[in-house]
C-alpha cells in the first residue's frame, strides 16, 4: 500500500452536500447493518483547513474503506466551488492529484446544473478528466423532470461520468439489490475502484464477520462499525497502522497518513504518487520533511 491515501474531492456549489456525502459514507457500514433502524450522523470536524484553489477553502478527512477484497485508505477532499476556476484550481485537479472526483449537486436548484457545466467546462478536459471514478451526485432529484435527468444523464455519458440520484434521508434503501441505485451505487462505484493505497485481503471467516487477513501478512484485520465521530475514526486508524506497517516493511509505511501541505504536482510510478521535492513545506515520498518544520508522512518533524 502506498505509503500515502488515496485523493478523492468532493466538489459542488454548496459545501454542505459534498460534506453530507462525506459524513454518510464514514457511518455507511453501521447504517447497513442497524437498517432501517434511524442512525444520527454526527456532523464532521474536518481534519485539516488547506487555503482555497478556484473555490473556498479545502477541508479534509480520512476516511479507510475495508471492502472483502482489499483495504484502502482514502483522503477526502471537500469544497464548495465559488467563483470562476482558477489555473490553480485546473492543475490541482489534474490525473496525478486525485484518483476519483464527485460532483455533488442539488436537483432543487436549477443553477447548480449551469454551474457544474461551467466548472467542468473551464477547469477539466478530456486530457485531464480521466480519474479512476467520476460521478455526479444529484441530491433532491424529485424535483428534476425526467427530460431534463435525460439531459443530463446525456451530459455525463459525453464526460465519462456517471449521474447518481442521492437520497440523504435514506441513502441505503436499495443495498441488498443486484442492481443498485442511490447512494449505495455511489458506495459500489468507489468500491470498484483501483486505488492506488489499495492492500488486498485474504477472508479468514464467515463473510458476516467481516473479519480478514492482510495478503501476505497474516495479520487479522477487522471491519467494525463506522466511527460515530472522527476521534473513534483516528483510533480505528491507529489499530490498523502496525498491520500496515508490517506489510509493508520492505517500502514505505504503509499507515493511513496526510499531506503536511496541499499536494503538488506528482507522478504516478507502479501505482503510486511520488511527490517531488521542494522546500516550500511539502512533504517527500521517503517520509523526509523540508526545513521549515512540517511534517513527513512519517510523523516526524524537522528542526
Amino acid at each position: 500500500m502506498s505509503a500515502q491515501p488515496a485523493n478523492v474531492f468532493f466538489l459542488g456549489p454548496c459545501a454542505a452536500d459534498a460534506a453530507r456525502t462525506v459524513e454518510i459514507l464514514r457511518m455507511y457500514d453501521a447504517l447497513v447493518r442497524v437498517a432501517p433502524v434511524p442512525l444520527p450522523i454526527p456532523p464532521l470536524v474536518p481534519e485539516a483547513r488547506y487555503p482555497a484553489r478556484g473555490g473556498q477553502e479545502y477541508h479534509t478527512f480520512q476516511q479507510t474503506l475495508i471492502t472483502k477484497y482489499y483495504v484502502a485508505s482514502l483522503k477526502c477532499w471537500v469544497q464548495a466551488w465559488s467563483g470562476a476556476p482558477t489555473d490553480d484550481a485546473k492543475s490541482f485537479l489534474a490525473n496525478e492529484n486525485a484518483e476519483a472526483v464527485c460532483f455533488c449537486i442539488d436537483g432543487s436548484k436549477p443553477e447548480s446544473f449551469t454551474e457544474l457545466n461551467e466548472y467542468w467546462g473551464s477547469t477539466l478536459s478530456p486530457e485531464n478528466s480521466s480519474f479512476g471514478c467520476q460521478l455526479v451526485l444529484m441530491a433532491n432529484a424529485q424535483a428534476v423532470a425526467e427530460d431534463v435527468k435525460e439531459t443530463w444523464r446525456v451530459w455525463c455519458i459525453d464526460r465519462r461520468c456517471e449521474l447518481v440520484e442521492v437520497d440523504f434521508a435514506n441513502p441505503t434503501t436499495g443495498h441488498n439489490d443486484r442492481d443498485k441505485e442511490g447512494y449505495p451505487r455511489f458506495v459500489e462505484a468507489l468500491q470498484a475502484n483501483m486505488w492506488s493505497s489499495m492492500m488486498r485481503i485474504t477472508n479468514n471467516a464467515e463473510p458476516k464477520e467481516r473479519t480478514f487477513l492482510l495478503e501476505g501478512t497474516g495479520a487479522p484485520v477487522n471491519a467494525p462499525l463506522a466511527p460515530p465521530s472522527n476521534q473513534q475514526d483516528a483510533a480505528r486508524v491507529a489499530e490498523e497502522k502496525p498491520v500496515l506497517d508490517e506489510a509493508n516493511s520492505n517500502g514505505a509505511a504503509g499507515a493511513p497518513g496526510g499531506y503536511s501541505t496541499l499536494p503538488t504536482s506528482g507522478e504516478h510510478r507502479n501505482g503510486h504518487m511520488k511527490e517531488s521535492a521542494s522546500g516550500d513545506g511539502t512533504s517527500n515520498s521517503d517520509g523526509t520533511s523540508s526545513s521549515d518544520g512540517t511534517s513527513s508522512s512519517d510523523g516526524t518533524s524537522s528542526s
